[in-house]
């Protein structure tokens, strides 16, 4: 018996069990506006994937800096250019961690804080500073005294 292409739909006859007695679409199709986004049909080719070459090689201090930014394109950036230049062998050198201090700790914490941001674990290790501990910010141990004169304020402890 030959097997069913994917599309093809079976008869009652061939089909074993309730499968057969389900509408051949299931799904129906939604008429969005044209020009919307919704109509857009994803471009499916591949990506060429690049190397060492495509990127050059930037100094390390940059990728690190760009990490530090937290800007998201410079991060966009920074990450996929540590992937491709680790992925290449020629330039895998260029990234040894005792010529780079802080780059291994720069790297786990960008990805520790992503890991408390998506799934909500670790929070609890976080270190915070005063004005995150209260949620409105105020701290109510410290007093603000405000002096005569253009919007000059002093926090005295109490």
């Amino acid at each position: 018996m030959k097997m069913p292409k994917p599309r093809m739909t079976m008869m009652g006859s061939q089909a074993g069990g309730p499968l057969g007695h389900f509408p051949p679409n299931l799904r129906q199709d939604l008429n969005y506006p044209p020009g919307s986004v919704e109509c857009t049909m994803p471009n499916l080719n591949p990506r060429r994937k690049l190397n060492s070459k495509d990127t050059g090689t930037p100094e390390a201090w940059r990728v690190m800096m760009s990490l530090k930014s937290g800007l998201l394109a410079e991060s966009t950036w920074a990450l996929d250019t540590i992937n491709i230049l680790l992925y290449d062998d020629s330039t895998v050198a260029s990234f040894n961690l005792s010529q780079l201090p802080g780059f291994l700790e720069l790297i786990v914490e960008y990805f520790r804080r992503f890991l408390i941001e998506i799934f909500g674990i670790l929070e609890e290790f976080e270190v915070r500073t005063v004005a995150q501990k209260h949620p409105s910010g105020f701290d109510p141990n410290e007093v603000e005294k405000v002096l005569p004169g253009p919007g000059i304020r002093v926090h005295h402890p109490a």
